[in-house]
């Protein structure tokens, strides 16, 4: 299962595309799912779902054999943290925010950003390895109700708010304003 828009170059759906094109090769008996909240615009791959209900998705999620996050950035991965509390194991790119809630062999499988073969051979591992899939969702189910919002808003309160320099220029804590032009 991939989940994103298309045209987005920080999303690696080009990346999902190389992926899934690997998958066919390996493993041609497994459905690739692309999960989009609008039609594509580069070209389909896989079993292209557009704008699912939240409950369709979730089901998408829970039947997944594994969900694949090739994303170049996140702030944070939402749909990582889906999955897992679906019971999905996880292949993700070590993208930045996923590392507030993955840790690579414990709870999810990750790889460097724009690496192909990695995120290739991580599904490969999971699809064919059942054990490993089993131990990384249990893991996963544990992860997914641990992480609250609260955990996110402090998370990018100490990004934007608790840093050196805001304190340092503002000892209230306060986001500093910069002053009108004239």
């Amino acid at each position: 299962l991939f989940v994103g828009p298309d045209g987005s170059p920080f999303k690696g759906i080009d990346l999902a595309r190389a992926v899934a094109a690997g998958l066919e090769e390996s493993h041609p008996h497994v459905e690739v799912v692309w999960v989009t909240p609008r039609p594509p615009v580069d070209g389909e791959f896989g079993r292209v779902v557009v704008g699912p209900s939240q409950q369709e998705l979730a089901r998408l999620y829970r039947e997944a054999l594994v969900y694949v996050c090739t994303s170049r950035f996140e702030t944070w991965g939402l749909p990582a943290l889906e999955a897992m509390a679906s019971g999905t194991p996880v292949v993700s790119t070590a993208h930045g925010g996923i590392s507030t809630f993955a840790r690579d062999g414990a709870n999810a499988l990750l790889a460097p950003v724009d690496d192909v073969p990695a995120l290739l051979a991580a599904t490969r591992r999971l699809l064919d390895d059942p054990d490993l899939a089993q131990r990384l969702s249990a893991a996963g189910l544990e992860t997914a109700p641990a992480t609250t919002w609260s955990d996110v808003l402090r998370d990018v309160r100490s990004l934007f708010v608790d840093t050196p320099a805001a304190q340092a220029t503002d000892p209230n804590n306060h986001v500093p304003h910069p002053e009108p032009a004239v």
